[in-house]
């Protein structure tokens, strides 16, 4: 038997309460043996949901195989009296925490109300595009509020609906609240670029999120790197996340208001994950740098040299908080004292040049360390070849800070 309470016109809520393997008429009432079965028409219940099925219903149980405290299911319905078997929606939609009050458009847009969802605070609505197979969207604020917001039912025709809150400012303990959408987006364009090369970024992944209850839009970059989304307007303070395999997540923060339609060149930058250093780490290897070898006796920059200086000049451009130590060691060749008096030399020059192409010197240093760290066995006395000598000038660009 059917239950029909008549909220507005064109706006009717049904319900079947019962045990396992029966449902019968019932009043509206928070659970029967752990069982509730919704579902929502404006006109009647062929037109619940446009799916392959005649009839397909939404309800939420705690039954064994569940994913959380309440999960919500979907069944099918042959006949009234007549259904199928129930199918979890999955964790994509359920979590460890409550999903309940379970409705679905004629659109197969899914609104449920869950506290296991990133939220604003109690029970949130959600929704999601079953038909298109979107992911879960918070609908937040102004429909969502710190407390518990629930039971939304939404009619497309009329971009209008219902929701129940228990918010500050209402009448008494939950409040039947009216809503009707209206067309307020902010478009925001922009691109996903290397850090270091600057090179466009394809394919990359972007969703906008707010701190407090995770995505509220979500694109990718075409083959170009370049992407558009779309916010409600409403949305003030949000960060526009890019992620790509290989990369570190990069992120910019956007400020908006609902009088900006569309923001444009909304760049976000990402950082190869190889080229991430630690404290300690040298850039020679970190970006794959020729070695910089000095001649024997000599404190001058070889012509080689130059290209690689350029890459860590560049890398030190991009990352303004990044401070280095240059080390430089000779081999073991001429005194102690004249090997440490030389490196020192060559450290300083090498200094000079990084600050000449316009790195601070505030965040460039440099140290000799003569023949004290040799990184082979040409120690005093050990007879080497002029190969494994060079291997031990060298200089090395130590991450600091």
């Amino acid at each position: 038997m059917v239950n029909k309470n008549k909220l507005a016109d064109n706006f009717e809520h049904y319900a079947y309460m019962g045990n396992e393997s029966t449902y019968e008429e019932s009043d509206f009432a928070p659970s029967f043996n752990n069982k509730f079965l919704v579902f929502y028409t404006g006109r009647d219940l062929e037109t619940t949901s446009r799916s392959s099925t005649p009839y397909l219903n939404l309800y939420k149980t705690t039954m064994p195989g569940t994913l959380g405290a309440s999960d919500i299911f979907m069944v099918e319905v042959y006949n009234v009296g007549s259904y199928g078997i129930p199918q979890n929606l999955g964790s994509k939609i359920n979590t460890e925490s409550k999903e309940t009050f379970p409705f679905i458009s004629d659109s197969e847009v899914l609104y449920f109300a869950s506290d296991g969802h990133p939220g604003l605070g109690g029970l949130d609505i959600f929704s999601i595009d079953l038909k298109n197979q979107g992911k879960v969207k918070n609908l937040g604020n102004p429909i969502n509020s710190p407390n518990d917001d629930f039971s939304l039912i939404f009619d497309d025709e009329t971009s209008s609906g219902f929701f129940a809150s228990n918010r500050t400012g209402g009448i008494g303990g939950d409040d039947i609240y009216a809503l009707k959408t209206i067309d307020c987006i902010v478009s925001i364009s922009g691109n996903a670029v290397d850090k270091d090369s600057e090179k466009p970024l394809p394919f990359a992944t972007i969703n906008a999120k707010k701190i407090s209850r995770g995505n509220i839009g979500e694109a990718q970059t075409d083959a170009q790197g370049n992407y558009t989304i779309e916010i409600p307007c409403q949305e003030s303070q949000y960060s526009i996340v890019a992620n790509l395999e290989g990369y570190e997540e990069g992120s910019l923060f956007m400020i908006t208001t609902p009088d900006e339609k569309k923001v444009k060149n909304a760049r976000v930058i990402l950082e190869e994950s190889s080229k991430v250093a630690v404290i300690g780490a040298d850039l020679v290897k970190v970006l794959k740098l020729a070695p910089i070898y000095f001649d024997l006796n000599s404190s001058y920059l070889r012509n080689n040299a130059f290209e690689n200086l350029d890459k860590v000049v560049a890398y030190m451009k991009k990352r303004p908080e990044v401070k280095v130590e240059i080390g430089a060691h000779t081999d073991s060749r001429e005194e102690d004292d004249y090997n440490l008096w030389l490196s020192d030399r060559r450290a300083k020059r090498t200094v000079a040049y990084i600050i000449s192409e316009g790195i601070d010197s505030s965040r460039i240093t440099g140290k000799g360390y003569g023949e004290t760290e040799l990184i082979n066995k040409c120690v005093n006395g050990v007879i080497c070849s002029d190969r494994d000598h060079q291997l031990n000038r060298r200089s090395e660009f130590i991450l600091i800070e």
